[in-house]
């Protein structure tokens, strides 16, 4: 964790469905995982994962898994940089509001 935790990769897959509808023809997912939040340091380096994320320019983004270590406070310091990531669906990060 510690020495490739803003090692960011894209990878890449198309998705085959014999039933998909015609209009998802090309429709594409930006899927972000295992964010871990409590283990970031560095704001300069997570906004790089939020631009290659955003680079993308995807139809839909997804958050899914571990989006923090122990404590649902450790992704407070990136709400705002998280909740940009809007396709154009309007699909973006809501965090519960207290």
């Amino acid at each position: 964790m510690l020495k490739g935790k803003y090692d960011y990769r894209v990878h890449k897959t198309t998705v085959y469905f014999d039933d998909l509808p015609v209009a998802f023809d090309g429709f594409t997912i930006t899927q972000l995982s295992d964010i871990h939040s409590g283990s970031f340091d560095n704001t300069a380096a997570v906004q790089r994962g939020i631009d290659l994320a955003k680079a993308q320019n995807s139809d839909l983004f997804v958050f899914t898994g571990d989006l923090v270590n122990n404590a649902a406070w450790e992704i407070e310091p990136y709400l705002q940089q998280f909740g940009g990531n809007k396709g154009p669906l309007r699909a973006i990060f809501h965090p519960r509001q207290s």
